[in-house]
């Protein structure tokens, strides 16, 4: 009888780990509760395969302070020779698109 519901119990889960996995982040977050007594958030996140830090990033962008950071950057060192973007989006996510976009 155990066996019979432990067996019921793992293909449960695992169908809802491949459902899960078809999930973007954003919407995992969202089925976080964290008012639940019964499950702590770390063991949520890791129920969700989330990093519990995700919990607490919101995306800001502050265009002019981007902007003034980068015109800042330039007067105190110059303009650079060369501008290396790759594919990680830091460089989106740190404003350069607001500043060097329009230069290269």
């Amino acid at each position: 009888m155990l066996t019979k519901i432990v067996g019921k119990m793992t293909v449960e889960k695992e169908w809802l780990e491949k459902k899960l996995k078809s999930l973007d982040s954003s919407d995992r977050k969202q089925l976080i509760e964290p008012k639940l007594n019964t499950l702590p958030l770390t063991q949520q996140c890791a129920l969700l395969g989330l990093n519990r830090s995700n919990l607490y990033y919101k995306k800001r962008e502050n265009k002019k302070a981007a902007t003034a950071f980068f015109k800042q950057t330039i007067n105190n060192n110059g303009f650079p020779d060369k501008v290396v973007m790759d594919k990680s989006g830091a460089n989106y996510a740190s404003g350069s698109r607001y500043f060097l976009h329009p230069l290269i």
